[in-house]
């Protein structure tokens, strides 16, 4: 390859893969007047304005506006509306979770009395977020969705849109509603629509076992699919859960989506309907809608099918296939690497002894982008702490860190290469690459066999154009520009299949544990990349290499300058009021190592640290109300003892309490708002049981025991209200700059100890 045709087919490259990762963009809002049949943003957008106005998590005032909200556009629209009003329990060994919560059921009656398609999306939010994004903008495209049904024809299947309650606090009203509501017999097709940031496309991430149907029928009829079975596969190992779940469990079939971009506004005060991508909107309605209308209309009684594999190729093209070819495929894969092997040594392009230098080279070279990716992150996190305020240390500018560790991983990789490709045939440094993705390829249908296709495919175009090019009669009368080309063409699934998947891993997430495997995975697409860029690396020794060292630096110089908070952008920080009513001591704790500008002057030199290294330090003692117990009924009988307790609350904004019961207590029965709570027995553990619950303690909220022998109930209860008290000498305002971060943070906690 001449060297004006090596760059040439360079920068042909990278302009193929800037093209790969922008085709993972949403679709484009539709601006102007839209059909009343079809989904309108703006119309969309309205609803939003009114849903997230404020934080509304369950158990809060601003909670029941948005139901009633809901509510009143549900019944407008001609639907059939209940309200499921219960106390959702989750039991997990010890831990209890229970929320008193308020399901949203709307239903559009179909023309058939066959089995209905649900759209799920909760209306509840985190304690400190506006939820625009996570869930509001499901909640108004479904809103917006049922107003155009209804200049659509008819549906053949009952639909049923859920709004659910208390999922920030543990899928209580989506298991709620699959133990306790006679629809769910009735149910044979359930989609979800989450979020996990407030940008990007609607991604298909999960979906039921057995999906060769619901695959099938996905591809068919969304407006704009996007999906993966990596995804499917990955999701299926972690430990993670929507409302979704309870329904999979079940075994109803269908699927996730959520948008998983803007991570930095997960759980963020800053979720706001003006930061959401409008596109990302767009996205979630026009799916909403074209499957409403299709699944609404065939059966959805058998949704069963063996898995599918499936991808997103060149953006919009959706491919799918059983997944039952891959191994196959995986097989045949690797016979024709060893066919290449054998013609290599027939017609003399492999020596041994540089076989297996290419073959040590490319893990070796892996290893080190490994090691010099983690200690990059290493020191981001270090001289950037207040990173670690966001999930995954991911903060806005997380961008800047992606083409980083990019551009890292690309600079050894091709430092070491052009160094070989003076001694080494470009053939014997790709079979040493080929012989380590071909093991990585074997051991991911082994561990996620639907996966497969993310390496399978471009190592087949490799193969069979390697092959090809064996030929001399074939490759002898290519010119160098022709073979330049057919070069590039073999790796045009890297480019398409492998570069926009590390993206999105990288946005999924973003700057934590798994930053240096991304960079690994970087460096696997270079060296599948070796096809196109060995003539470079050959002629141009240092070009590649010194190019991608100056990206890298640019990228971490342009973090660096873009570090900085601001309204737009705030840091997010966390403090909390703990109040001891029995001590009659009060401290201010963090959930973050790192303090902040407005977080510093509550821990001053003389702060400890919790068991979390987190900063502690010693807070006025205000006069805050605890919780009150009212016993209501105590009885011996038989030897046993059996308690009703009344707990309830007069300071405002009390929306939830952690009950404590000791193991000394020798409970046996639990009974929380009529509902029976399993106990753990001879749990090695000073409590019995933790019961978190959320709801409108001022109400207060009935707790039945039942005890062995005449034995004293001990237990230590906490509540907690929104927002931080007015104390002498500490701001508890936030300034512009600066929000409540995730969780607990900016609560006011009252503990007290009972025995009874």
């Amino acid at each position: 390859m001449s060297r004006i045709s090596g760059l040439v087919i360079l920068a042909a490259t990278i302009f193929l893969i800037f093209i790969a990762i922008r085709s993972s963009s949403p679709p484009a809002v539709r601006l102007g007047e839209v059909a009343d049949s079809s989904f309108s943003v703006q119309r969309a957008y309205t609803h939003l304005l009114q849903i997230a106005k404020r934080p509304h998590s369950t158990g809060t005032i601003e909670n029941d506006r948005v139901r009633e909200y809901i509510l009143n556009q549900c019944n407008g629209l001609g639907f059939t509306v209940q309200v499921q009003n219960t106390t959702g329990i989750y039991n997990k060994g010890g831990y209890v979770n229970a929320a008193s919560l308020k399901n949203i059921i709307a239903i559009k009656k179909g023309l058939h009395n066959s089995k209905a398609v649900v759209l799920m999306a909760h209306y509840d939010t985190q304690f400190n977020s506006p939820g625009a994004a996570d869930d509001g903008a499901a909640v108004a495209a479904m809103l917006e969705t049922a107003r155009a049904l209804q200049h659509s024809g008819p549906l053949q299947n009952n639909l049923i849109l859920l709004f659910t309650d208390a999922e920030e606090i543990g899928l209580l009203g989506a298991r709620a509603f699959v133990q306790e509501s006679p629809l769910m017999k009735d149910i044979g097709l359930v989609v979800n629509f989450e979020s996990r940031g407030n940008a990007g496309p609607s991604f298909m991430f999960e979906l039921n076992d057995n999906n060769g149907w619901a695959i099938k029928e996905y591809a068919g009829s969304v407006a704009h699919p996007f999906a993966n079975s990596l995804a499917y596969e990955v999701y299926k190992k972690m430990p993670n859960y929507t409302d979704f779940t309870p329904f999979k469990e079940a075994g109803i079939a269908g699927w996730n989506n959520a948008c998983i971009d803007g991570f930095a506004n997960y759980h963020s005060a800053n979720d706001k309907p003006q930061n959401i991508d409008l596109r990302t909107i767009q996205h979630h309605g026009d799916n909403m809608l074209s499957l409403a209308k299709h699944f609404g209309n065939i059966s959805v009684g058998n949704t069963s099918a063996p898995d599918a594999s499936y991808f997103n190729a060149a953006g919009g093209w959706f491919v799918h296939y059983p997944a039952s070819w891959n191994l196959p495929l995986v097989l045949f894969a690797n016979l024709l690497f060893i066919v290449l092997i054998g013609l290599g040594f027939k017609t003399g392009q492999f020596k041994t002894g540089g076989l297996v230098a290419g073959a040590a080279l490319f893990p070796a070279v892996l290893g080190i982008i490994y090691f010099c990716a983690k200690i990059t992150l290493r020191l981001i996190i270090s001289s950037y702490p207040l990173y670690t305020h966001f999930d995954e240390n991911n903060s806005y500018n997380g961008a800047w860190y992606f083409l980083a560790i990019s551009a890292l991983a690309v600079a050894i990789f091709s430092l070491a290469y052009s160094f070989a490709a003076k001694k080494a045939m470009p053939e014997t440094l790709l079979a040493g690459v080929m012989l380590t993705v071909i093991s990585i390829l074997n051991i991911t249908w082994y561990a996620m066999p639907s996966a497969s296709y993310l390496l399978l495919i471009p190592v087949l175009f490799i193969l069979v154009f390697r092959l090809l090019l064996f030929n001399k009669k074939i490759s002898g009368n290519l010119s160098a520009t022709a073979a330049g080309g057919l070069n590039l063409i073999s790796v045009l699934p890297v480019i398409f299949l492998i570069v926009p998947t590390i993206y999105f891993v990288y946005i999924a997430f973003g700057l934590g544990s798994k930053l240096p495997w991304i960079a690994v995975a970087t460096g696997i697409a270079a060296g599948l990349l070796l096809p196109v860029f060995y003539g470079v690396y050959k002629n141009f020794k240092l070009l590649v290499p010194v190019a991608a060292a100056a990206c890298f630096i640019s990228a971490i110089a342009g973090g660096h300058f873009t570090a900085e908070f601001s309204e737009k952008q705030p840091v997010q920080s966390s403090v909390y009021y703990m109040l001891d009513a029995d001590s009659c001591k009060a401290k201010w704790q963090s959930g973050f190592i790192a303090p902040d500008k407005w977080s510093a002057p509550f821990f001053t030199n003389k702060s400890t640290a919790s068991k979390y290294q987190t900063p502690v330090s010693t807070a006025p003692l205000l006069q805050l109300q605890a919780v009150t117990a009212i016993v209501i009924k105590d009885t011996v009988y038989n030897g046993q003892r059996k308690m009703l307790v009344h707990l309830c609350h007069t300071r405002p904004g009390v929306t939830g309490l952690n009950i404590a019961i000791t193991n000394s207590s020798k409970v046996q029965k639990i009974i929380l708002q009529g509902k029976e709570v399993r106990v753990i027995k001879n749990i090695n553990s000073a409590f019995v049981h933790t019961i978190s619950y959320t709801g409108p303690v001022g109400e207060g909220i009935n707790i039945a025991f039942e005890m062995e022998g005449n034995n004293k109930l001990e237990m230590t209860i906490s509540d907690h209200s929104i927002g931080l008290p007015e104390a002498t000498g500490f701001n508890t305002v936030f300034p512009e700059d600066v929000v409540p971060g995730r969780g607990y943070s900016n609560t006011t906690m009252v503990t007290k100890r009972l025995v009874l």
